[in-house]
């Protein structure tokens, strides 16, 4: 009564034969822009605010460019020296808007350059019971 064998086994080939027909990309057909946005900003205008847009973008470019000109004159442009550099990067998760206030959840930040990779890393977490004592009045 239960002979779920050979219903199994179909299910299973079934299932094989799908995944062999899936399209594989190959790397001519990766487009790197794609995937590594590098020096081009999301710009949506969706919102029907261009002038975000544009103070977004032209702050992105001004930022960029103080980098670049920071890191020539720290090494001379010498690749060497710039694969010695230690750079930093932070991420900061929010709770979000508490009583007008954004709390900070998580803090993490990476040091790392680009002979050695990954140096240092950090991460912290506030613990979320602190969101309710901070609307409560109890945290401060």
């Amino acid at each position: 009564m239960f002979n779920s064998g050979p219903r199994r086994r179909r299910r299973a080939e079934q299932r094989s034969e799908d995944f062999r027909r899936l399209p594989f990309v190959t790397d001519d057909e990766v487009e790197e822009d794609e995937f590594f946005s590098i020096g081009q900003p999301v710009i949506t205008a969706a919102d029907g605010d261009a002038y975000l847009d544009q103070f977004f973008a032209s702050k992105f470019e001004s930022d960029r460019a103080m980098v670049h000109e920071a890191i020539m004159n720290q090494t001379d442009g010498c690749a060497e020296k710039i694969k010695e550099l230690r750079f930093l990067l932070a991420a900061v998760q929010t709770f979000g808007n508490v009583d007008g206030m954004c709390l900070m959840a998580e803090y993490a930040m990476n040091e790392f350059n680009l002979r050695d990779g990954i140096v240092d890393r950090v991460s912290s977490l506030l613990y979320s019971k602190a969101v309710s004592m901070l609307n409560k009045g109890t945290l401060l």
